[in-house]
């Protein structure tokens, strides 16, 4: 099905998806919307040249038309698509109110509504707290060897200094073997 079309912020369907849904040629059944008009029983609907899919000219004119008129329309040529015409309607005006909010007077609706957004929320905080390692932090990866090797030195040399400490029960030769062992 087409995509859903406004003019001045109320939904409309084209005259070819109309065509469509009553399996007409869409030539029919822009000659009906213009007789319709004609005698008065709708309104000419605003005209707009849209991209041909078909064989053809590369663009054609569809008509913009409105609810009331495309009920009218589909019942002059094909009042056994009426059902059809309902459906698609039913099917435009819910894309174009969004999202439904839950029905807050039912206590069952209300809290599955609230444990939705508690978990939403904790999903995104958790998403925020552990986030998935990028390229980039694959890059930094490479670098961790060098760091651990300069940990290791670091710790190398701790274990030397501890080394040549001295004791408190050595004599002092021993305290001047540590002192040339710190000059190292």
């Amino acid at each position: 099905m087409a995509e859903l079309m406004t003019i001045s912020g109320r939904v409309t369907i084209t005259s070819r998806e109309i065509a469509t849904l009553v399996e007409l040629r869409h030539d029919n059944v822009k000659r009906t919307i213009e007789s319709l008009a004609a005698k008065g029983a709708i309104t000419l609907p605003q005209s707009e040249e849209v991209s041909n899919d078909g064989p053809g000219p590369k663009t054609i004119a569809v008509y913009l038309v409105g609810k009331r008129d495309s009920y009218v329309i589909v019942a002059q040529l094909s009042p056994e698509f009426t059902a059809r015409l309902v459906d698609r309607w039913q099917e435009l005006e819910a894309q174009a109110a969004g999202p439904a909010l839950p029905n807050f007077s039912d206590p069952v609706a209300a809290a599955r509504a609230w444990a939705d957004q508690v978990e939403a929320n904790r999903a995104i905080e958790l998403a925020a707290r552990h986030p998935r390692p990028s390229v980039s932090s694959a890059n930094r990866t490479t670098t961790i060897p060098a760091a651990w090797q300069i940990s290791n030195h670091m710790r190398q040399s701790a274990r030397m200094r501890l080394s040549c400490a001295p004791t408190r029960n050595k004599h002092k030769a021993a305290q001047n073997s540590a002192a040339a062992c710190h000059q190292k």
